[in-house]
């Protein structure tokens, strides 16, 4: 080893170890323990007031009649949720199509079912039978080949579904024609002058850039969606609103049944958010350099750190 070297070496050992110090936040820190300050007394006052009557909410919180009606809650959102975005789909095509027919169908079916209140909506389906007395299917001014009693048709379910189904339609047409509208032009023209095929520009350009834009509020409308279903209970169906409104009125235990119901819709819209989160970062690979660690990731790292005294 040279002499310089040898130096080097021996100035490097005799020099003293210098530990990395974090950067101090005493701003964030105050604001932290001052929240920290407020959110124990809140959940001290709720952990610890008789007047929730938690037993009464474990109770009824797995009974059969509230599982029951947290079935029907779901299957509503399912199916509202699924054939509603497929129909605002269609919608959404239909406005930013050269037609000037479909443009103005689809610009007043929006309108329309925006403008009316959802409860109204579930009304008018309900009570479809008061202004036409049979459904027909046929040839216009010719024969009939299916008939059937509208009160029939139209029950608790079928109205319940129509009137959710048809009002996500319309938020969601508009929701799809943002995220379509929310890509650049320039790509499109740019894909047409290298001859790829109108399909392949839609499935391979259009699509993936817009479901970026189109999954938060997509999923924010599904939430909406599970507490909507709430609104059913006008109908007397029995989901899971309309059950533990039936319940309570029998027992007279207000609100530790509110707080099952209210519980359920938080666990729901839970699950709900941590999909959303999954999913948006799995369509977030193609517009950042490297994806955020996820929680899990996270806590990993932080207690990886810690084992190794090693400040995260």
């Amino acid at each position: 080893m040279s002499p310089p070297v040898q130096g080097l070496a021996l100035e490097a050992r005799s020099a003293p170890i210098r530990r990395i110090v974090p950067t101090k936040h005493p701003v964030r820190t105050v604001v932290t323990i001052a929240v920290v300050l407020v959110l124990i007394p809140i959940l001290l006052s709720v952990l610890g007031n008789p007047r929730w009557e938690w037993g009464v909410v474990a109770q009824w919180f797995t009974a059969e009649s509230v599982l029951r009606g947290l079935g029907a809650t779901l299957l509503l959102t399912t199916i509202a949720g699924s054939v509603g975005f497929v129909l605002g789909l269609l919608l959404a095509l239909m406005r930013i199509s050269a037609s000037p027919v479909l443009q103005a169908v689809s610009w007043t079916y929006t309108w329309i079912f925006r403008s009316v209140p959802l409860l109204v909506q579930l009304l008018l389906w309900y009570n479809l039978g008061y202004l036409y007395e049979k459904i027909q299917l046929g040839v216009p001014f010719g024969p009939v080949f299916f008939e059937v009693q509208t009160t029939t048709l139209i029950s608790q379910f079928a109205a319940a579904v129509l009137g959710l189904t048809l009002h996500q339609a319309a938020y969601s047409s508009e929701i799809i024609r943002g995220g379509i509208l929310s890509v650049d032009q320039g790509q499109l023209e740019a894909a047409a002058a290298l001859g790829l095929p109108r399909r392949r520009r839609a499935l391979r350009i259009v699509l993936p850039q817009a479901l970026r834009a189109i999954l938060p509020s997509a999923f924010n409308e599904i939430v909406g969606l599970v507490k909507g279903t709430s609104v059913v209970y006008v109908l007397a169906y029995n989901e899971l609103f309309y059950t533990v409104q039936v319940i309570y009125n029998r027992t007279q235990q207000v609100l530790p049944l509110l707080l099952v119901a209210t519980l359920w819709y938080v666990l729901i819209t839970s699950v709900l958010s941590v999909a959303q989160y999954y999913i948006e970062r799995r369509f977030a690979r193609g517009a950042l350099r490297s994806l955020p660690p996820t929680p899990w990731q996270r806590l990993r790292r932080v207690i990886g750190s810690r084992s190794l005294g090693i400040q995260p």
